[in-house]
């Protein structure tokens, strides 16, 4: 799981931002499907969750979901 590797980009100073992006935006591309998945746009096959705090500051609280969307579809409430 990514959580399993937190600590380690977090000893190497990689920022919130940046570990976000890689596990969404960058993971995309690198798997091919960019162009069907990803940003939030109309045409796009996409989703979205919803965590207690700002992941930007405390990247942990991914760890969290409260509310998942798939496809726009509701996959979990809290």
């Amino acid at each position: 799981m990514c959580f399993d590797f937190l600590k380690t980009w977090e000893k190497a100073d990689v920022p919130p931002a940046d570990i976000l992006r890689a596990w969404t935006t960058n993971a995309y591309e690198l798997l091919g499907i960019a162009k069907q998945q990803g940003p939030i746009t109309p045409g796009m096959a996409g989703g979205m969750i919803a965590v207690p705090e700002n992941p930007l500051k405390n990247i942990y609280t991914l760890r969290k979901v409260d509310f998942v969307m798939k496809d726009g579809q509701i996959v979990r409430r809290p």
